[in-house]
């Protein structure tokens, strides 16, 4: 049970996953593209803009890591912009039943009848991570990640081979200085061939060579949304490796939905 209730906290800080003191280097004010870059800024903008108020979908949930190797489902029932409700279940039994907005995150632990209930600022000083509702629900529909991020941590192309190539260096041979990123996190975009979406999103964190890729294998026209119906989402540090396999099944766009989330009065704190 403790793999699903880290598991599930996983998914919610795979959009931020840069430690508080990265944030504290130099990030430029501003993000400025060269004339080779004006077709991503255009499809960029464009994306953020389209997206679902409403989403739903069952999704098939591959994991596996160093130590464990299982698959789920999840109920994935979205309000854009305030809330996300995802219910894990295993051969059909619910397990876990989560409740995330922007300022909280409520977890019931099925089987065990005991909730947590806890503020994002107590997961961020707790992780020491910067959390981001917004990105979570980006990542999970296929969007760039949100314009505050991408102004801090955008860089191109050549830049990202760069630093991802230096910092692998770093075990083998000490660098100068100047050779490395100006920020400890980098984030990449990918299009597909014909500029019009998101293929693969990627974050580097030069720090301790840590990347996140979450790539968007196919797509499906929902409710005149083009939204992704298959993903791999993968964590690589030098002696961890994490994938996750997404298959989203019956998604629906745009249909007015009520998260209902109880939290039953004999349920105690979780220990």
């Amino acid at each position: 049970m403790k793999r699903f209730i880290k598991l599930f906290l996983f998914l919610v800080f795979l959009a931020s996953s840069c430690a508080k003191k990265n944030l504290e280097v130099f990030v430029p004010a501003v993000v400025e593209y060269k004339i080779k870059d004006r077709a991503l800024a255009k499809t960029l903008d464009s994306l953020s803009l389209i997206k679902p108020k409403y989403f739903y979908s069952k999704i098939k949930i591959d994991y596996k890591d160093n130590v464990n190797d299982l698959s789920f489902k999840t109920s994935l029932n979205i309000v854009g912009d305030s809330a996300l409700n995802a219910i894990v279940t295993k051969i059909g039994v619910p397990i876990v039943n989560g409740l995330i907005t922007n300022d909280s995150i409520k977890t019931l632990n099925i089987l065990r009848k005991c909730f947590i209930n806890n503020s994002w600022d107590y997961y961020r000083k707790l992780l020491n991570i910067e959390i981001e509702y917004l990105n979570l629900e980006n990542i999970l529909l296929g969007r760039p990640l949100t314009d505050a991020y991408n102004q801090k941590y955008f860089v191109e192309k050549e830049e990202y081979e760069v630093a991802l190539n230096n910092s692998r260096k770093e075990s083998y041979l000490p660098l100068p200085q100047d050779s490395l990123p100006k920020s400890n996190l980098i984030l990449n975009y990918i299009l597909t061939t014909d500029l019009k979406n998101l293929s693969e999103t990627r974050i580097f964190s030069a720090n301790d060579s840590t990347e996140i890729r979450i790539q968007y294998l196919s797509r499906e026209l929902v409710a005149g949304f083009d939204l992704p119906n298959k993903a791999i989402i993968s964590l690589s540090k030098p002696d961890y490796k994490l994938i996750l396999k997404l298959k989203y099944e019956k998604m629906a766009g745009n249909k007015k939905n009520e998260i209902i989330f109880v939290i039953p009065e004999k349920y105690e704190v979780c220990n």
